[in-house]
């Protein structure tokens, strides 16, 4: 984990958590990857400001994150929690009618540490 921290630490200071306006998709799926390689690592600001975001999200009921982010987001909540975060991840997974949006909560669910919660089955 230090490793990769030190490897891909430097990218957050270069990408930042924020789009830009005229920034490639490419610049923006990179951002995505690195921050969420950042966050199940531990990178403590990441996960400090993703706590931060998924709760807001949570609390507006949408809207409040890039759909570029998100997975990352979910992904590093999942990891770093526990029973509470696996249930809120499935309100958002039978609040929406999009398959992009449950396919994200599906892979954050399947990150979780926590053996327990994998086999509980039920979504």
């Amino acid at each position: 984990k230090a490793w990769m921290l030190r490897w891909t630490g430097w990218l957050l200071e270069k990408l930042g958590f924020e789009e830009t306006a005229g920034e490639s998709h490419t610049t923006q799926l990179l951002r995505g990857r690195i921050l969420l390689t950042l966050g199940v690592n531990g990178h403590e600001q990441v996960v400090s400001e993703f706590k931060n975001r998924y709760a807001a999200h949570v609390a507006a009921a949408e809207g409040c994150l890039s759909p570029n982010m998100r997975q990352a987001v979910y992904t590093t909540i999942m990891y770093h929690g526990g029973a509470d975060e696996q249930a809120s991840l499935k309100k958002i997974y039978h609040s929406t009618d999009l398959q992009e949006e449950r396919v994200r909560v599906l892979i954050a669910m399947g990150m979780c540490p926590l053996p327990k919660l994998l086999t509980q089955g039920d979504v």
